[in-house]
């Protein structure tokens, strides 16, 4: 029988490190993988459902109390125009899916409600296109006034 020589011994090292190697690698970018947030994106006009009543003497509201105030909830960015008019949009750009909350990736300068994934704007009042690349404008939704009490009919 042929005695092992170090070369064979070199490259049984070789081989089973590589292999010890390998798995480590895979179990910490499959860890990695698993820690990423990602962004689902949704149907552009996705219907929502049902009313939603907002009550602008509680928060988070309250900031639809004064003009100029918008909230993000249930699908839709509600936005007080005036004292007596305000919107509901989809909030959900018609680009590629980003959301328009303008609390977090949104904003509303004037009349325009932007998004921040890549500069399209639309009307606050009816959520026409008014700047690119977005092709399509936003779903408004009627908003009924009474008093402290927005809301927003979404069938």
């Amino acid at each position: 029988m042929k005695e092992p020589d170090l070369r064979d011994a070199e490259r049984r090292k070789f081989i089973l490190e590589g292999l010890g190697l390998t798995g480590g690698l895979v179990l910490v970018s499959s860890s990695l993988f698993s820690a990423c947030e990602f962004t689902e994106f949704k149907s552009p006009n996705e219907p929502v459902g049902g009313n939603l009543v907002l009550d602008t003497t509680t928060s988070p509201y309250s900031v639809l109390a004064q003009p100029g105030g918008a909230v993000a909830v249930a699908g839709v960015v509600v936005i007080r125009i005036s004292p007596d008019q305000a919107s509901a949009l989809s909030r959900i750009c018609t680009h590629q899916g980003c959301d328009l909350d303008p609390n977090d990736n949104g904003s509303i300068v004037g009349d325009r409600l932007r998004c921040g994934c890549h500069g399209s704007e639309f009307n606050t009042g009816n959520g026409e296109v008014l700047k690119g690349p977005a092709r399509v404008g936003l779903k408004s939704y009627p908003v009924e006034i009474r008093e402290n009490v927005l809301t927003v009919i979404m069938e």
